[in-house]
């Protein structure tokens, strides 16, 4: 058995849409995606027909909003956070569960309508399945899919020609997932603060909890023992 060193808090928990939109989007670019997408493309290649590799997105992007900018570089995931799905209060320990939604857009531009759209739905269901399965690992927090979005192409910014970068708009695909991200989201534990506590300057340490109360959090990891009746 293996007794972790406690994980002392001045206040909290708390967690922020982006520390989650972070995380996926680290595991969105830990070279596994592909692993997903090219699963997906096997199980819908009928017999007799070579399984085709897509293109990987050339970057991952976090917005507030599912749009795309004149800069980026395509095929494109965006993640966004646009809000919270319900938050409940539970009285007992003082902790807000929270369901957070969590959008997932794959972007793509190419000549031939048929691949544009394919490659946006391959890109899309695999960033979703990758998420869906690994994000509870990465986070500890539960998640379940909600559904395909439908709909125009994130918006572009920019005007005329120039904000298209060389794309016309008819040729601009994206497809999207909803998932759902349900956890602890914050605390009133821990507070509040003696009155006369301050802010240290910006120079100096951060505040240190010192006697003021924690919050501990102990995780305890133990090995089965097979019993052997005599």
């Amino acid at each position: 058995m293996s007794t972790p060193e406690p994980r002392v808090r001045l206040l909290g928990p708390f967690v922020t849409p982006w520390s989650l939109k972070r995380a996926a989007r680290e595991l969105l670019l830990s070279e596994r995606l592909g692993i997903y997408v090219d699963e997906i493309v096997r199980q819908q290649t009928p017999v007799g027909r070579p399984v085709l590799r897509i293109d990987r997105p050339r970057d991952v992007v976090i917005r507030e909003q599912a749009r795309r900018r004149t800069e980026d570089q395509l095929p494109l995931i965006v993640l966004a956070c646009p809000g919270s799905v319900d938050v409940r209060h539970r009285a007992s320990d003082g902790t807000y569960t929270g369901t957070l939604r969590l959008e997932v857009h794959a972007v793509t531009a190419v000549s031939g309508d048929d691949v544009g759209a394919e490659t946006a739905s391959l890109l899309a269901l695999g960033a979703a399945n990758l998420l869906l399965h690994e994000l509870p690992r990465a986070t500890g927090f539960q998640v379940r899919w909600l559904g395909v979005l439908a709909g125009d192409p994130p918006e572009l910014e920019g005007d005329g020609d120039a904000a298209l970068d060389g794309h016309d708009d008819r040729l601009l695909h994206a497809e999207g997932h909803v998932l759902a991200v349900s956890g602890v989201l914050l605390s009133d534990l821990g507070g509040p603060l003696p009155l006369d506590l301050r802010d240290p300057p910006l120079e100096d340490l951060p505040a240190d909890p010192g006697e003021l109360p924690s919050v501990e959090e102990i995780a305890l990891t133990t090995t089965p023992v097979e019993e052997i009746d005599p």
